[in-house]
């Protein structure tokens, strides 16, 4: 965020004057001395974080992503899950994507692959494009089973590891 809209924040809150209190303590709570202070860009991070799910919603065929559809094709299927960190940091060079989809695509392109570190972590991992899950070295990804609706671990085996679906289905 721009160091200006930060410094005019804060000179608001103080009435044009000098800072009384430490703005990393301005973000805590009443009992911490704060001032629950929103931390601006962690806010505006968040607010782009959110355009990837409105991007990602089947119902929504708003004018917006149709047009985001076709300045990203070929990289962009239509199901943003199946991208990986490195296809948004493609989309985000990509020319014909306006600065606010940039912008959404580098903070989310920013977020860390973590490993799961528990069951329920494992089962809600996106399966496609997943560098966690391989095979033969590389990333996987099935068109068809995602059609079916098979976008999650969970949507495999459930937390006894039994398989949810019969191998002749997909």
């Amino acid at each position: 965020m721009d160091q200006g809209v930060r410094r005019s924040i804060f000179r608001f809150i103080w009435d044009r004057g000098r800072d009384k209190i430490k703005r990393s303590v301005m973000y805590g709570t009443y009992e911490e001395g704060g001032l629950k202070l929103p931390h601006i860009e962690t806010f505006i991070r968040a607010l782009k974080i959110i355009w990837i799910k409105k991007l990602n919603n089947p119902l929504d065929y708003s004018d917006w992503k149709i047009l985001f559809i076709d300045c990203s094709e070929p990289i962009y299927s239509g199901n943003v899950w199946a991208l990986v960190n490195s296809q948004f940091k493609q989309l985000a060079q990509n020319n014909a994507i306006n600065p606010f989809w940039k912008d959404v695509f580098m903070v989310w392109a920013s977020l860390p692959d973590e490993t799961p570190t528990n069951a329920i972590e494992f089962l809600s991992q996106r399966l496609w494009y997943n560098p966690q899950i391989q095979i033969d070295k590389k990333p996987v990804y099935f068109r068809k089973w995602l059609d079916a609706g098979i976008e999650c671990v969970k949507d495999l085996v459930d937390a006894h590891g039994t398989r949810r679906f019969a191998q002749r289905q997909l």
